[in-house]
């Protein structure tokens, strides 16, 4: 009965923190969809300093996407 109990309480958990994640996932996505065209149009200008502060952003997405994907053992997404 315990173990059965320890289970549930561990699956409950690991069911939160990947909640946690799938919402950080989905705040990293928006971010992408929102940064990708201004990204762009700095890119053309060559305006350098918002070029950089895209990329930075982008690079927060990124991040934020391999750890959801590695999470997950989803190795497509990964690659």
């Amino acid at each position: 009965m315990k173990r059965v109990l320890v289970v549930g309480i561990l699956a409950l958990r690991a069911m939160g923190h990947f909640a946690d994640n799938q919402e950080d996932f989905e705040k990293a996505m928006k971010m992408a969809g929102s940064t990708f065209g201004p990204l762009n149009k700095a890119i053309a200008a060559g305006s350098f300093n918002d070029v950089a502060a895209g990329a930075k952003k982008m690079e927060a997405v990124f991040a934020t996407s391999e750890k959801f994907w590695t999470e997950r053992g989803t190795a497509d997404g990964i690659q």
